[in-house]
């Protein structure tokens, strides 16, 4: 019983660090993977997750220089993140539903005023890590999962090869 109380006091601690902001940025790339199995290559998302953990990485370490404080600077760095990716998902679904319209400026507007006020909220009050760390890491994992589920663990056609091979 003893090191299993070791082991989940060291895992509290590991969960009380602020980590999400780099493996919610390596969601997109993952879920983008995760629906494009058959399309694409698992070695072709190497480059972009790079990018992606390194950029939120340094997002991370200049908001927490402004910030003095991790947690703060995590949240933000997370809000950041999120609007960054959702833009051009919301854009692609104004433009279907409105065809005669253009949403880049009102949108672009409506992004920096969430992402002002995302400055505010960070300031104001930032959530436990614990949460937003299990939350990022459950997206990650049904990334993950799809992607096994979907055939990158055996590429298509290569279990009909193995059984055919018999």
């Amino acid at each position: 019983m003893g090191r299993f109380k070791v082991v989940w006091q060291k895992l509290i601690k590991l969960f009380l660090v602020p980590w999400y902001p780099i493996v919610f940025s390596t969601y997109p790339v993952l879920a983008l993977l995760a629906a494009n199995t058959g399309q694409v290559r698992f070695e072709s998302s190497w480059r972009p997750l790079l990018i992606c953990v390194v950029l939120a990485a340094i997002l991370l370490v200049l908001l927490r220089l402004i910030f003095h404080d991790w947690k703060r600077a995590a949240f933000l760095a997370t809000l950041w993140i999120v609007l960054f990716f959702s833009y051009g998902h919301i854009h692609i679904l104004l433009t279907d539903k409105y065809s005669n319209f253009d949403p880049t400026r009102w949108l672009l507007t409506a992004w920096i005023i969430l992402g002002a006020a995302a400055i505010f909220l960070a300031r104001w009050k930032s959530p436990a890590p614990v949460i937003l760390n299990v939350i990022a890491l459950g997206l990650v994992i049904t990334s993950l999962s799809q992607m096994n589920l979907n055939g990158y663990v055996h590429p298509p056609g290569s279990i009909e090869k193995r059984l055919w091979l018999r």
